[in-house]
């Protein structure tokens, strides 16, 4: 059974050391994301892409301070 599972990328057009366009997108894995955001992209006009996966907001978090291990060990 297929899923239709997709993961949320963030795409940036680069010229000449300069982001010049950022596109947001879903795709189904990192390959299909680099396909989706490179169709039309000349590289020989100086232009590349960079792809990467978007942070997934559930999983950042925002946990206690540890406790102090060596106030614990010095007090036995």
């Amino acid at each position: 059974m297929a899923t239709d599972l997709t993961y949320p990328y963030i795409a940036r057009l680069i010229l000449a050391g300069r982001v010049v366009q950022t596109l947001e997108f879903e795709a189904a894995d990192d390959r299909a994301a680099w396909q989706h955001a490179n169709d039309g992209i000349d590289p020989l006009r100086g232009l590349w892409v960079a792809v990467e996966r978007k942070p997934d907001p559930q999983q950042a978090m925002d946990l206690p301070p540890a406790p102090n291990v060596s106030k614990e060990a010095s007090g036995r």
